[in-house]
């Protein structure tokens, strides 16, 4: 956990919110029950949540798809590169990872996101 923030913080919050304040726990509210669906959806699906799209048909999806996309905020985009291409890429990020021992990642136990920059491999 970081500094609190300023009190001047707060206060803005509390000017921005005046006149409105049922207006935001109304809002807090449905936030809170989407996430409770969206969490049941995760939860109980049959299939990963994430679309998956093949890079050759990424120009002919089928308008559920591109709705799913959109609904996620993301996908997984298979086939973009040949197998050895992207093994080739990964152990050259490895090897530069180890050239660059201050390269901050996480988590710090056993680490799966490193903050590389303009890595020749990216």
């Amino acid at each position: 956990a970081g500094k609190p923030l300023e009190p001047r913080f707060s206060q803005l919050k509390a000017q921005i919110i005046r006149g409105h304040e049922q207006q935001v726990k109304d809002s807090w509210y449905r936030l809170l029950d989407a996430l409770k669906h969206e969490n049941d959806t995760i939860r109980f699906s049959d299939k990963s949540i994430i679309p998956e799209v093949e890079f050759n048909s990424i120009k002919n999806l089928s308008a559920d798809l591109v709705n799913e996309i959109r609904n996620r905020g993301t996908m997984i985009v298979r086939g973009v590169l040949l197998e050895n291409e992207a093994l080739k890429l990964k152990l050259d990020a490895e090897d530069y990872i180890k050239q660059n021992p201050n390269t901050k990642a996480f988590p710090k136990d056993k680490p799966v996101v490193y903050e590389l920059y303009w890595s020749p491999s990216q």
